[in-house]
């Protein structure tokens, strides 16, 4: 009878650590991912969707990412989800609001497209501008 209890105490045991085991292997995927609504661009300062950082839902407007934290001397824009039925642009901008030479179009991202880990050139000494829809940079001052 104790040999029985034994094997009953081990197998109890075996089957809890692999339930433990198996839960901390996913749980810290899933808390780093922070979901992107609906009709909405999302932008995150960290790559696998973490650090939410900006999102819009319009369609027709530029925003300088500065003033969120993403422009000069940061790592810019790490990963992204666009659930907007436009597509966004980001630009690297090197001088001046209104001078379309001042702009280098980085990326265009694509109604329902994302990605978890954005390793495009990083800001530095520049700002970041992200349009939406056709919108460009130059055409009026970015949003705040």
């Amino acid at each position: 009878m104790k040999l029985l209890k034994r094997k009953l105490a081990s197998i109890a045991l075996a089957g809890g650590l692999a339930v433990v085991t198996g839960l901390a292997a996913t749980a810290p995927s899933a808390a780093a991912d922070t979901p992107c609504p609906s009709g909405k661009l999302c932008l995150y300062k960290s790559s696998l969707y973490r650090e939410l950082t900006f999102t819009t839902t319009s369609t027709a407007i530029c925003y300088d990412l500065d003033r969120f934290g993403m422009g000069a001397f940061t790592n810019g824009v790490r990963s992204y989800r666009n659930n907007l039925p436009v597509k966004a642009t980001l630009h690297l901008r090197a001088g001046a609001w209104y001078n379309p030479d001042a702009y280098t179009a980085l990326y265009a991202i694509n109604p329902g497209s994302f990605s978890s880990n954005t390793y495009g050139p990083s800001p530095e000494q520049y700002g970041m501008v992200v349009c939406t829809g056709s919108t460009k940079p130059w055409d009026k001052p970015p949003a705040d």
